[in-house]
């Protein structure tokens, strides 16, 4: 039940934080203070991970959205779901992402028995 009144009373606004230190005021309006309030919370705050490619050799390449999710993965516990999900699929699992600090990453986990 957030409003625009209510928005302005709690000095709400949608923020951008630069490595450097600096926070810019980005906008006041209601439905971007909503959208970033609710943004995260969007496929259950689950990240959105999609099939790519599928190999010659059975092997898969997956892909993270991370511009869309606005966050980067916890590596091992990335790791770790790949490791299930190549173990189920038999084959290598390939996937492109970023850490936490937004630095490009390749995990690859091949089949385990």
């Amino acid at each position: 039940h957030l409003n625009a009144e209510l928005a302005d009373q709690l000095g709400l606004f949608v923020y951008q934080a630069k490595q450097d230190g600096e926070i810019k005021v980005l906008n006041r309006d209601i439905n971007a203070v909503r959208e970033s309030i609710i943004g995260n919370k969007f496929n259950y705050g689950s990240p959105r991970i999609a099939v790519t490619e599928m190999k010659n050799d059975g092997s898969l390449v997956l892909r993270h959205d991370h511009g869309d999710d606005g966050r980067g993965l916890d590596i091992e516990r990335a790791n770790q779901v790949l490791k299930y999900v190549a173990r189920i699929w038999r084959r290598q699992v390939t996937l492109l992402t970023v850490d936490s600090r937004g630095q490009p990453r390749e995990l690859k986990v091949n089949q385990t028995h």
